[in-house]
């Protein structure tokens, strides 16, 4: 039996023309290209109404990957962040950034 080839980004193997979440995130990320929002500095309420607006834009405009900064500090923006991306119903996926570009997560909005 002869074994296909199987196209891969990142390591991930692409579906029908299709990379998976985790392969669409490592591309952006690769790239710098995703569309950003950066947090820092807001309190609780404020950063989450941000992060919807900026959900709400970039869903409309067709992004596939958006890119959030939360920052370091003390945890409490990280898990608002996580929680409002668990609660959309318009984010299929969504994982921490890379150590290195500092804290921030990227998610894979629905198409």
């Amino acid at each position: 039996m002869k074994r296909k080839n199987v196209p891969t980004v990142s390591g991930d193997p692409i579906s029908h023309g299709q990379s998976s979440p985790e392969g669409k995130i490592s591309v952006a990320e690769m790239a710098g290209n995703a569309p950003e929002v950066d947090l820092h500095g807001l309190d609780l309420n404020e950063a989450r109404a941000v992060l919807e607006r900026f959900i709400d834009v970039e869903y409309l405009s067709g992004s596939e990957v958006i890119h959030i900064v939360h920052g370091n500090g003390t945890g409490a923006l990280r898990e608002s962040v996580r929680r409002t991306l668990e609660k959309d119903e318009r984010v299929v996926f969504h994982r921490p950034g890379v150590a290195a570009m500092g804290a921030s997560v990227y998610a894979v909005l629905k198409k």
